[in-house]
C-alpha cells in the first residue's frame, strides 16, 4: 500500500471524525520523523533557528511549551514541547524537548497575535504508519496538540481493514 492523502473538516457542515481544526493529512508507510533538540545537529536549520542571530522565544503560560521565531532566518513559527526548565538561559531549549509543529501565518485579522490564524504541520507516528497533518491555530502557540493527536490517529485507526 502507499500513501494516502486525506482531507479534513475545517469546511464540513457537521462532525467528520477528526477534529476541526485539521485542513489536510498523509498517511505513510515511512516512520515519522521525530525531532528531539539533542539529535539535532548542530548546524541544523532548527538549531539554527533558535541560536543564530535575534531569535525570539515566547514560553506558554504553563510553561510547556516555546515558541521561537528568527525573522533574519525565516517568517515560520517553531512550537517546542519542553521538558526541562529554561532557567534563564538565553536559549530555551534543552536535550529531551522535541519540536512539536512548524507554524507559518495564514490570515491576520489585526495587528495582535491574538488575531493571527496559523497554518502549522504535524509528525506523529501511528501504529505501523507515519502521519502528516496540517492544522489551523489561532495565535501564536496553538492549541493541545495532543488531543488533535490521539483523535486524528484514533479516526485513521477507524479507517484500516481489519485483520482476521
Amino acid at each position: 500500500m502507499g500513501d494516502v492523502a486525506f482531507r479534513g473538516c475545517e469546511a464540513a457542515d457537521k462532525d467528520c471524525g477528526l477534529p476541526k481544526e485539521i485542513s489536510s493529512g498523509l498517511i505513510t508507510t515511512k516512520t515519522a520523523q521525530v525531532w528531539k533538540w539533542e539529535s539535532l545537529p548542530a548546524d541544523s536549520f532548527y538549531k539554527r533557528v533558535a541560536i543564530e542571530g535575534s531569535p525570539q522565544f515566547e514560553l506558554s503560560g504553563d510553561g510547556r511549551t516555546v515558541t521561537i521565531s528568527n525573522p533574519n532566518l525565516t517568517s515560520d513559527l517553531y512550537v517546542w514541547r519542553k521538558v526541562a526548565s529554561a532557567n534563564g538561559r538565553q536559549n530555551p531549549l534543552a536535550d529531551g524537548d522535541e519540536l512539536l509543529a512548524v507554524c507559518r501565518l495564514a490570515e491576520q485579522a489585526g495587528r495582535s497575535a491574538e488575531s493571527w490564524i496559523l497554518s502549522c504541520d504535524r509528525y506523529v507516528q501511528g501504529k505501523g504508519y507515519g502521519l502528516h497533518y496540517t492544522f489551523k491555530s489561532t495565535g501564536r502557540v496553538p492549541q493541545d496538540v495532543q488531543s488533535m493527536d490521539s483523535k486524528t490517529l484514533a479516526q485513521v485507526e477507524s479507517w484500516r481493514c481489519k485483520k482476521d
